[in-house]
């Protein structure tokens, strides 16, 4: 298992089945990454100035993904620029 802890409080894990995030310290777990695939993520690493979250799998190479948090600020900089 691999473990990433965004300062915005997010945590990923990388587990037998692929990766899985919460964002209230672990009470609830769910299923992160559409389109990463369903093997065991045995090493993750998460860069915070770019948002993106690079994961490796058994037998099925690295993979990287934008995180939620980044998505969220290229909306809410899409809504400031659309109403300026």
């Amino acid at each position: 298992w691999s473990l990433q802890i965004d300062p915005a409080g997010t945590l990923y894990v990388g587990a037998e089945d692929g990766v899985y995030s919460t964002t209230n310290g672990g009470t609830n777990w769910n299923r992160f990454g559409t389109g990463l695939p369903n093997g065991q993520a045995f090493q993750i690493a998460l860069n915070t100035s770019l948002q993106i979250l690079g994961v490796a799998f058994h037998g099925r190479g690295a993979w990287e993904i934008q995180t939620q948090q980044q998505n969220q600020q290229q909306k809410k900089r899409r809504g400031q620029l659309v109403s300026q």
